[in-house]
This record gives C-alpha cells, structure tokens and sequence, in this order.
C-alpha cells in the first residue's frame, strides 16, 4: 500500500517514543510505501485534495540517521490508500482547516483517524461527556465563574488551556496566589478563549495510568508521573 503521514517535522522525533515512527517502522517492515508530508503541504482544488508527499525511509537509529526523506512530488490524495493525521496539538483553526480539506477524501482513501473523530472527540472538552468518572470540572472564558467554582469545590483547582497536550500550560490555581488573576488572563487571552479548570486531586503526584485498548481489550499501560 501507499501510506501517507502528515506529521510534525520528522528529524523532531523522538526514536524510542514517538508513535508515529513506530507506525512508519512497522508498515516499511511489511513492504509498504511511506510517505510524509506537513500541513502546509496540502492544498486543495476543485473537488480534488493534492498533497507534496516526500518518500521516507526509517531506521531505529540515533538522528539524523533515522529518517531519509525524498524530493516530494504532487499526488492526489485519492491515489493513497491509507493517510494518517499525526501532527500534535494545539488543536488551533489550521489544525481544524486539515481536517474540514480532508473531508474531501474521506470517501476515497481511508483516513486515520477520521477528520469528524478527530473533531469529535476534542481533547479535553470529550472528558465531559463522562462527569462520573472525572475531576469535578468546568469550562468558562469567566474569571468570575472560576472563583465561583473554586469556592464551591473548597479546595485549589488546575487550569488547563483547551488546545493543548502533554502539559504544556497547565497550571495549579489557587485563590490566594498573588498571580491568581494573571494565570486566569494568560490562559484566556483576557476572557476571550475558553480554559478548562478541574478539581487538583493530590494523587497525582504519584501518577496517573493512560490505558491503551485495542477493539476493546486492554494491550497495557503507561504510569505518567508529573
């Protein structure tokens, strides 16, 4: 097959870690023809969706030896068999434009995962579709909700912007920090984007376990310590 990956620049991954390359290295271990490409190699024309695709070799190996990437040339999208959306967060308006591009040849190659999903199941706002199982939790632009909020809970919160991951921006947030106004500020943009702030649960300091699962069945786990 030819297996298309759109992803984050590729002498950036980590060779140990990084999923994406795990990926790469598996389909080229099958005889699969890879190809990579970034977000600012897509464009679109008519009712066609043409991509810059760069052949790449992969190698578990130490940089810059772990990746050999061709000259890229103009394809269309719908001569793929399988296109993967793996460029990291934040989820922001060009990450949303890939996927409304992609909607084009969602019919027509299989995409990995689907732009609607991908939409969908947004990666902090899905957790509120399981409040039973999750830190008590609120999302507002309003710093007077949050102190509401805090009130209520009678305990220090976090804060987390909505368009990030691994992290990145997370705060703890307590009423009685000096800085606690300009952390709300910062995480909104002065009251003009969404944040979402949780209950602080103490054990985290211990970790929390991410839980892969495939077609319902538990593979392992990850114990991620902050």
């Amino acid at each position: 097959m030819r297996i298309a990956f759109l992803m984050d620049p590729i002498e950036r991954v980590l060779v140990d870690k990084d999923t994406t390359f795990a990926l790469m290295l598996e389909a080229q271990r099958r005889g699969h023809e890879i190809y990579t490409l970034g977000p600012h190699e897509l464009r679109a024309s008519g009712g066609t969706v043409l991509a810059v695709l760069h052949p790449t070799r992969v190698e578990r190996t130490a940089p810059p030896l772990h990746a050999v990437v061709g000259p890229g040339a103009s394809h269309d999208l719908a001569d793929i068999d399988v296109f993967f959306i793996r460029t990291d967060p934040p989820f922001d308006a060009q990450y949303l434009y890939v996927t409304l591009l992609l909607e084009v040849v969602r019919d027509r190659v299989l995409v990995v995962n689907d732009p609607r999903g991908l939409r969908d199941a947004n990666e902090k706002l899905y957790a509120l579709h399981f409040p039973s199982v999750t830190p008590r939790t609120i999302v507002t632009a309003r710093e007077h909700d949050i102190r509401e909020f805090l009130e209520a809970i009678g305990t220090i919160g976090v804060i987390k912007p909505l368009d990030g991951a691994g992290g990145r921006g997370i705060m703890v947030l307590d009423p009685n920090d000096r800085n606690f106004r300009s952390i709300i500020e910062t995480t909104t943009n002065e009251g003009r984007c969404f944040c979402m702030v949780q209950e602080y649960l103490p054990a985290v300091r211990k970790g929390d376990k991410r839980v892969l699962l495939l077609d319902g069945e538990p593979l392992g786990a990850i114990l991620r310590v902050p």
